[in-house]
């Protein structure tokens, strides 16, 4: 994450703004694919997200929602 101040680096929530795909990827140990340097700042619903987003797809019955998604990164539930 990138703090707000720029001072130094926080995981936390605490003064940070942003955080890259490649930090989401090692801290959920998931399998990154796509540019790890796309940064988002807020959560959003597949639907609802944009480029600035991080969404989740869970399970299949949103495949068509996740077709069409503009978020950024998008955290694939392996099964």
């Amino acid at each position: 994450m990138t703090p707000s101040n720029g001072s130094e680096k926080s995981i936390s929530g605490d003064g940070a703004s942003t955080i890259t795909a490649e930090a989401i990827a090692d801290l959920v140990s998931g399998e990154l694919v796509g540019d790890g340097q796309v940064a988002v700042s807020g959560v959003a619903p597949l639907d609802r997200a944009e480029a600035a987003h991080l969404s989740i797809l869970s399970s299949a019955k949103y495949q068509a929602l996740f077709a069409t998604t503009r978020a950024g990164v998008v955290l694939v539930d392996p099964e």
